[in-house]
């Protein structure tokens, strides 16, 4: 059962990441420059996916040190139907974007969440996953809600929507 739904979402993911791939143009800011990333990615015959692989459920290294979690798996399965070998590259997370940009890597895909400004600079896939973000305070805290959180210090993701929301 676990493994059909597992394969299901990933069809489904494999379109969206295609379609996001073969844009007409990249991101809205860019006028009408085609996008021939899914050709390019084709054509080497490997994607290659840009990761925080310190982000566990999503990507993380494994005991014997290889980069796994949910997201690998939905990987390995979109570059299998696109017959392209996956090649999983840990980066740092505030970089994801100019290593996009200079074709250092191909995908970034690691639970990030969509924004304005993102949908704004790159394509996007259709959302495989639906999650929130929450805060976590102790049940003896003072802390009942955001607002009280002013000159607090506040752990998050840096260049994360949970950093946007907290700020």
């Amino acid at each position: 059962m676990k493994k059909t739904v597992l394969k299901r979402t990933a069809a489904l993911l494999a379109a969206a990441v295609m379609l996001a791939l073969a844009g007409c143009s990249i991101g809205q800011n860019n006028g009408s420059r085609k996008d021939d990333s899914l050709q390019k990615v084709l054509d080497k015959g490997q994607l290659i996916l840009g990761l925080d692989e310190g982000f566990p459920p999503m990507g993380f290294v494994d005991e014997s040190g290889e980069i796994a979690g949910f997201d690998i798996d939905m990987a390995e399965e979109v570059c299998s139907r696109l017959g392209v070998t996956l090649v999983k590259q840990g980066i740092n997370w505030d970089d994801k974007e100019n290593l996009l940009n200079d074709g250092a890597i191909d995908c970034i895909w690691n639970g990030m969440s969509i924004t304005p400004a993102r949908a704004e600079a790159m394509n996007l896939s259709e959302p495989y996953m639906k999650n929130e973000l929450i805060l976590v305070i102790r049940g003896d805290s003072d802390v009942k809600g955001m607002r009280e959180l002013a000159g607090k210090t506040v752990g998050v993701q840096t260049g994360s929507s949970a950093q946007d929301a907290i700020e």
